[in-house]
């Protein structure tokens, strides 16, 4: 499964650049949030995301930033 992930910061923002490209590449399933980049805390559809990953599953995430970039390099994970 393909899961995707879009975030924008604040509510001004627009996700349909992130979803589009998400819609593109034929995600199954995106998960979506408002919320600010400059904490780690506050991301519950990230964490959804990641949780709803299976063995083969991919998770494609629409923009990264630098909370992204920890999370996932803490794992381990190639980004």
């Amino acid at each position: 499964m393909l899961i995707g992930y879009a975030r924008v910061s604040s509510q001004g923002q627009s996700l349909d650049r992130q979803i589009g490209a998400l819609n593109t590449i034929k995600a199954d399933k995106i998960f979506r949030e408002v919320a600010s980049g400059r904490t780690v805390k506050g991301r519950p559809q990230l964490q959804r995301a990641i949780d709803a990953l299976g063995a083969g599953d991919v998770l494609a995430i629409a923009e990264w930033d630098l909370y992204v970039v920890r999370v996932f390099g803490s794992r381990g994970c190639v980004i």
